[in-house]
């Protein structure tokens, strides 16, 4: 019993009040578990794209290595 509560109340609720996103990312990783290769590669190569894109326009470092190449 206090597994279960400390798993599916005090945790969720401890994560919500400190401001993460945790459930969300752990729902989402528990559903991608099925997703297909494909799926997979265009999630990961999206989350990529914005990586570099937010790189690129806040850190001066990376802008001048991305304009370089």
């Amino acid at each position: 019993m206090r597994t279960w509560l400390a798993g599916h109340i005090a945790w969720p609720l401890t994560e919500r009040l400190c401001g993460r996103d945790t459930m969300r990312r752990y729902r989402m990783l528990l559903a991608s578990d099925r997703w297909s290769a494909e799926r997979l590669r265009d999630m990961q190569n999206s989350r990529l794209r914005r990586l570099l894109r937010n790189a690129a326009q806040h850190i001066p470092f990376y802008a001048e290595r991305f304009r370089a190449v």
